[in-house]
């Protein structure tokens, strides 16, 4: 994940899944990572994606449809109390999927994407090539990915 959020100079929180102990005995697989002093969850906090101002909720759909995040719920994103903005976690349920169930992504579906996010994908886009992304992904996932960013550069719609 880091990669693709390096790449994009957007910041979530790394996540690794991983085989995680459970009370009850045995494991379940789940995602790891450090959280920041004072997360409130969306729904501790009572807020929703519409709550978010576009310039956090836009690089956060962006994000999700990118990656085909497949599991984002108000149990995976928040706020910090001391900041304005709405972060990410437990991004491990991305790439293999065909699709995006984001809220964020909801709100901005069929929208024209702003300028300056484009300005930003297109970076990302022309350097995929060399991207380390290679290193992590499957080819096909890849692939997926980049038919992805493909999609929005060329119709400059949120679809």
């Amino acid at each position: 994940m880091l990669a693709c959020e390096t790449a994009l100079e957007w910041l979530v929180p790394t996540t690794v899944l991983r085989q995680i102990p459970i009370p009850a005995g045995g494991t379940v697989e789940g995602s790891a990572q450090v959280m920041w002093p004072q997360f409130n969850g969306a729904l501790q906090a009572k807020v929703t994606p519409a709550d978010c101002s576009d310039d956090i909720a836009w690089p956060i759909a962006l994000f999700d449809l990118l990656v085909a995040h497949n599991d984002r719920k108000d149990d995976n994103w928040g706020v910090i109390d001391a900041l304005p903005r709405a972060v990410l976690i437990d991004n491990g349920h991305a790439f293999g999927n065909p699709t995006t169930n984001s809220p964020f992504c909801a709100r901005f579906q069929g929208q024209q994407i702003p300028p300056d996010y484009v300005a930003r994908l297109q970076p990302f886009r022309n350097g995929a090539t060399t991207s380390r992304l290679w290193e992590f992904l499957p080819d096909a996932e890849m692939r997926a990915l980049l038919a992805r960013a493909d999609a929005l550069l060329n119709s400059g719609t949120f679809a």
